[in-house]
């Protein structure tokens, strides 16, 4: 049987995984540093390894997982693409405010 409410907080949560990807390829998109370029990708594919457990979990609970971070997400991404630094260090700060959980 499928607890709605534990597969809508998981597709919830995996909006945000498919936000932090998202978001990722934009910033490292904007990298020249090949080390830093580096880490952003090792951390892009732990959000993807996330995504991927997050969406197995759902489907094992007998839901269907989201295959993107929806419309709203898609939004702020498209909008949020425009306000990233053009430092390797304004990059990095960005990208660690978008971690912050509260």
């Amino acid at each position: 049987m499928v607890d709605n409410n534990v597969v809508k907080t998981l597709n919830q949560f995996l909006k945000g995984q498919y936000m932090g990807i998202h978001a990722y390829e934009h910033h490292i998109q904007k990298l020249s540093n090949p080390d830093v370029k580096r880490e952003f990708q090792r951390i892009q594919q732990e959000h993807k390894n996330h995504a991927l457990n997050v969406a197995e979990r759902i489907q094992n609970l007998g839901g269907t997982p989201v295959d993107d971070e929806g419309l709203i997400g898609s939004i702020q991404g498209f909008f949020s693409q425009f306000m990233i630094p053009e430092t390797s260090v304004g990059i990095m700060e960005s990208a660690t405010k978008g971690e912050v959980w509260d």
